[in-house]
């Protein structure tokens, strides 16, 4: 008894963050309060909607355990149950609506019992569901299996070892590099862009710590759901893992854990290109590109080699940056003018002609000035 009092009270705890949260959230949106981020309307406490969306989804689904472990709803049940969903919804998070639906459909299963038409016409509804949510955030969903397809190229390299802690940041942008340099016409380049996780928890274990990392990992979660206990909260809380883990295969609540050595590395990074001498500022920024490569660090490093007369350097960096990011500008553009200033006009007006025909995700005032400056090369050669 003393067990089930334990447990009911942190679920308990759990509802009530997740009300919390909530109407934080329902606030937000309504310009109550304000957000922890530019972008987007609804944060709650969290940094951006995307753990507000996994922190709701289990919330949720410890709420209808509870209730149905009653066997009765109620008005407050049903209320709770409301506002968090509510919650959930406005958080627009595939991933947390995805898992939420995993963890209530495990805890339904037990109480629910249908014929196979019936879970045929469920499986059929919940391929549909999916099916929508791709297309709700197309541009997303494609930009996450960009990232999850190099990412499997990254473990067909390293199955076993993997590259061992921050491997998978350390080197996933010269895969993506590869992959667009290999598939230069791919559809993939106007969803591209520097990738900070995998959004794919059990590929990052895998990358960083081999198969040995993710059958250890995936084990004990299997023995975490798979557990049977004679107490009567377990089950919500074996629903919860299940949330949990489906949460898990599609954005990155384990690194919300993890040390910002890569961030501050990459601004320690610019604040050096932009304060100190050139070869002080080209020692830190080869150092952040072995920790966290992106396309901005590459141009920072194209710039500072031109600065040392080192063109074949400065050549080489633009050309990786282009390729991490195919559809910014500044990359390419900055080749150009490697080409233009080093009198190599034949370079200079290939490079200069695929500027005017490639597709740009955001073509702003920046872009439309680089387009005119090469537009008046190209007429002139």
């Amino acid at each position: 008894m003393k067990n089930n009092k334990y447990y009911k009270y942190q679920l308990g705890i759990i509802v009530l963050s997740g009300i919390v949260e909530s109407i934080i959230a329902i606030l937000q949106r309504f310009s109550f309060l304000e957000s922890n981020h530019s972008l987007f309307s609804v944060t709650g406490t969290f940094a951006n909607p995307g753990p507000l969306g996994g922190f709701l989804a289990i919330c949720l689904v410890v709420s209808v355990g509870l209730y149905i472990g009653r066997n009765s709803f109620g008005l407050i049940g049903t209320l709770v149950c409301l506002i968090i969903f509510v919650g959930l919804l406005l958080t627009d998070s595939r991933a947390g609506w995805i898992a939420a639906m995993s963890g209530i459909l495990f805890l339904l299963k037990n109480k629910v019992h249908l014929s196979w038409k019936r879970k045929c016409m469920l499986s059929m509804v919940l391929l549909f569901v999916c099916v929508v949510m791709y297309l709700h955030k197309k541009v997303s969903a494609d930009g996450r299996l960009l990232i999850w397809y190099c990412t499997m190229d990254m473990i067909a390299d390293k199955p076993f070892l993997g590259y061992g802690s921050n491997g998978w940041i350390a080197n996933y942008m010269y895969y993506q590099a590869k992959f667009f340099e290999e598939h230069p016409n791919s559809d993939y380049a106007m969803v591209a862009d520097n990738a900070a996780y995998p959004y794919n928890e059990f590929l990052w274990i895998w990358t960083e710590y081999g198969i040995i990392g993710l059958v250890l990992v995936v084990g004990l979660i299997y023995w975490g759901i798979a557990y049977k206990s004679h107490n009567r909260y377990a089950y919500t809380f074996r629903a919860t893992l299940v949330c949990f883990t489906v949460f898990a295969c599609f954005s990155y609540p384990f690194h919300l854990l993890l040390s910002d050595t890569p961030q501050r590395m990459d601004i320690a990074a610019q604040n050096s290109f932009m304060n100190d001498p050139p070869e002080k500022a080209l020692e830190v920024m080869e150092e952040a590109a072995k920790i966290i490569p992106t396309c901005e660090l590459f141009c920072d490093m194209g710039d500072t080699y031109r600065k040392l007369n080192q063109y074949k350097k400065a050549e080489q960096c633009y050309q990786l940056a282009t390729n991490m990011i195919p559809s910014r500008i500044t990359p390419k553009y900055k080749l150009f003018v490697l080409y233009k200033d080093s009198g190599d006009s034949l370079s200079a007006v290939k490079i200069a002609n695929e500027i005017m025909t490639m597709k740009i995700k955001i073509e702003g005032s920046h872009a439309l000035k680089m387009k005119g400056l090469v537009r008046m090369y190209l007429l002139e050669h």
